[in-house]
């Protein structure tokens, strides 16, 4: 029996996700998938989880849901906030 490449908990609901071509983020996100979880609140009596943006190191793929910006950002959506986040890459702050 094979084994999946990668999992996540159960009641995250992936929304959205986007295959990264860019080259502001380091070399290792490139070709690589951000997902956006949706969380779930039925999850009583346990505390809501999942409310996250994770990423998957994968090969090849199709974008659908999260937006790449022509530098090379990465948009994120937040529909319980009514937000559309801007990520970019840069030195640890200290």
């Amino acid at each position: 029996m094979s084994q999946p490449l990668i999992g996540f908990p159960g009641h995250w609901a992936p929304n959205a996700l986007v295959f990264y071509q860019g080259s502001q983020f380091p070399a290792r996100y490139r070709g690589g998938a951000f997902v956006a979880f949706h969380g779930s609140w039925n999850r009583l009596p346990l505390a809501e989880d999942g409310y996250r943006v994770v990423f998957a190191p994968l090969a090849d793929g199709r974008p659908a849901g999260l937006a790449e910006a022509p530098d090379g950002a990465l948009f994120i959506s937040d529909d319980m906030q009514g937000r559309i986040w801007r990520v970019t890459w840069g030195p640890p702050a200290r």
